[in-house]
């Protein structure tokens, strides 16, 4: 499985290139109004100076629009906001593209719908106050912060890119993330780092994966929170696994054995397994060492 996602890292690789080659010159339309109803949309003309999305351009969040700016607003994940892009029911994003930065948020309301687009996180927020649906491509390069309350599941079937930090947030009560994208390309261009918890939020979130993902980064938990669960009903892979301040030696772990290491004894739920398999690198490097001590052993 490991070496069919490297061959995928590939040629996953190669077509996010073509992509950025595509839009090198598409315009970048920054938001001028503030979403701040209820029944707002993200391809809403207003708040976009009056021309609805389309895909030959891409859009930017804006913490400081002409109208509608907020007085600084906690979401409950550890972020303020000044500015909103809405979206309130199921609809793809007409523009080539979505960035969410500093400062701003983007809202999702209803339950149920899917919301899918090519959403680039810059250190913006994503929240939602209903269980819902993401499609498409999610990627970060900073700091990421994605995140719900009360009982609420946020499905992510985007591909997940990026070497930056998907900051994964509970506002109150027991949400759910879940990851249910493709099995070969989820995660295949994706190097940074899933942080489980955090912030001042009084929930606990639960982490849900839906295949046997091998994901080449860091998944961490802990630092926050002795409430946060992650869920091994699935084979997963990672390059990096840290609890705390403590980073886990490669192995393999089923949730019993990691409860027993870490946590209170709850953290960590299941019947399948955690893996954590050495960086590239480190395999390479491990085999020309092999290689090296049988042609010693060879011309002995």
């Amino acid at each position: 499985m490991i070496t069919r996602t490297f061959r995928h890292t590939l040629i996953s690789s190669a077509g996010l290139g073509l992509i950025s080659l595509a839009s090198s010159h598409a315009a970048v339309i920054i938001q001028t109004n503030s979403q701040n109803n209820t029944a707002d949309s993200w391809n809403a003309t207003a708040a976009w100076n009056g021309a609805a999305p389309v895909l030959a351009n891409d859009y930017e969040s804006n913490a400081t629009p002409t109208t509608g700016a907020l007085a600084a607003t906690a979401t409950g994940l550890g972020t303020t906001v000044t500015s909103r892009v809405r979206n309130g029911a199921s609809s793809t994003f007409g523009g080539n593209s979505l960035k969410i930065v500093t400062g701003t948020e983007l809202l999702v309301r209803n339950a149920g719908t899917v919301n899918t687009g090519n959403i680039i996180l810059d250190n913006g927020t994503i929240r939602s106050v209903s269980s819902v649906t993401f499609a498409g491509t999610l990627t970060t390069t900073t700091t990421a912060t994605i995140g719900l309350g009360s009982t609420n599941i946020l499905t992510i079937n985007s591909n997940v890119t990026g070497n930056g930090t998907f900051q994964l947030r509970s506002s109150d009560g027991a949400p759910t993330i879940r990851f249910s994208g493709a099995l070969l390309t989820a995660f295949s261009a994706f190097g940074g780092t899933l942080d489980l918890g955090g912030g001042p939020s009084v929930g606990a979130v639960t982490l849900d994966f839906n295949e046997d993902y091998y994901i080449p980064a860091t998944l961490s938990m802990g630092a926050y929170s002795t409430l946060d669960v992650l869920n091994l009903d699935q084979a997963i892979s990672v390059n990096s696994f840290k609890f705390g301040a403590t980073t886990l030696a490669p192995d393999n772990y089923t949730a019993a054995e990691l409860n027993s290491l870490f946590g209170n004894g709850a953290q960590f739920t299941g019947g399948g397994s955690l893996t954590v398999v050495p960086e590239p690198s480190a395999l390479l490097l491990g085999s020309l060492g092999s290689l090296f001590f049988l042609r010693r052993r060879r011309s002995m």
